[in-house]
């Protein structure tokens, strides 16, 4: 008779943590609803954050955590079937404070997430209330930028990133553009999504709202052949409406610029701003190359602008009210994608 051995018991998760399982499918549906669909997350206020790095981060700088979910098995029986970071918080789950704790198996947590956040077997993820930003105005207020148009989601994370480093204070965005807390926006700005503070107002309101607060409106763009003539190579090329180039002397301090996903603006757009006096932007280009990325054109025109005003561009962290209840790790891979309502 052969000599089988005693089968090892199960290793004891904390007895504090949920386990999402087959009763919790309205809970798992809330989630995926959070991760997939901008219109609910504005209904609801809150977001998914993925990556336990990026959610440290958060609980360091005051934010709280409605619900943190812990990847890991039904069954825990080997030491090494949980990693970290999913061990961190089964060791020291009072280091990672939040309202309720969940354990969640690997396949629920793709299901939330999507197939495009690729998810690991120790991944962590959590739900947060949107910050109430304290939005910056008069003398306060020296840099803003609009997102006009902005569709892909590593377009507008690139671009609030950059905005970020360069020192811009604010932000809006256009209501047919992405939204600031769609997973793979917070992943492309590395979570900086997080802590701009931003509005969403048609074009218009933007305006209207610059120049209430006597701030310049910069308008990135192509240079249009009329302008050709008259652009320096390697230097930032500035205009008004009415052809009249601009000198770098005379660039205000204070300003808003507007940078959209298609920079070959006209009438058709119905954008009434540009009968304003509007500055337009824009960086000079050798043949063959007509064109560049907007991303790209409005890191350059930010980095170019705060050269000439001597804008140092240093930001300190948007406060935000902890009462109120990504850039996930490295390891998560990111597919580029659309996103509707």
């Amino acid at each position: 008779m052969p000599i089988t051995g005693v089968k090892p018991a199960p290793i004891a998760f904390p007895a504090g943590m949920y386990r999402l399982g087959v009763h919790s499918a309205p809970i798992v549906m809330h989630l995926a609803n959070l991760a997939q669909k901008k219109a609910y997350r504005e209904e609801r206020g809150f977001f998914l954050v993925q990556g336990g790095r990026f959610i440290q981060h958060l609980l360091k700088d005051g934010f709280k955590i409605a619900s943190l979910f812990v990847t890991a098995p039904e069954v825990w029986k080997e030491l090494e079937d949980v990693r970290r970071p999913a061990l961190n918080v089964i060791e020291n789950p009072s280091q990672w404070p939040a309202e309720r704790q969940y354990l969640v198996d690997i396949d629920r947590v793709r299901r939330i997430l999507g197939s495009r956040a690729r998810p690991y077997k120790h991944e962590l993820f959590a739900e947060i209330a949107r910050p109430n930003w304290s939005f910056p105005k008069g003398k306060d207020l020296q840099r803003l930028i609009y997102f006009h148009k902005i569709n892909y989601a590593s377009n507008l994370g690139q671009l609030v990133r950059t905005a970020r480093l360069f020192g811009w204070q604010a932000a809006a965005r256009s209501r047919n553009s992405i939204d600031f807390f769609a997973p793979d926006v917070l992943a492309h700005s590395r979570a900086q999504t997080i802590y701009m503070p931003h509005k969403v107002q048609d074009l218009n309101e933007f305006v209207q709202f610059a120049n209430e607060e006597r701030l310049q409106v910069i308008l990135c763009r192509e240079i249009p052949e009329s302008q050709v003539e008259h652009q320096k190579p390697n230097t930032l090329h500035l205009w008004r409406s009415d052809g009249t180039v601009v000198p770098h002397d005379q660039i205000p301090k204070r300003f808003a610029i507007i940078v959209s996903g298609d920079q070959n603006w006209d009438k058709q757009d119905g954008l009434d701003a540009l009968d304003l006096p509007v500055i337009h932007a824009s960086i000079p280009m050798p043949n063959p190359v007509g064109t560049l990325h907007s991303s790209q054109t409005a890191a350059m025109v930010m980095w170019e602008l705060n050269k000439l005003t001597g804008w140092m561009g240093n930001v300190k962290q948007t406060k935000v009210n902890s009462d109120q209840l990504h850039d996930p790790d490295e390891s998560t891979g990111l597919s580029e994608w659309h996103e509707s309502d």
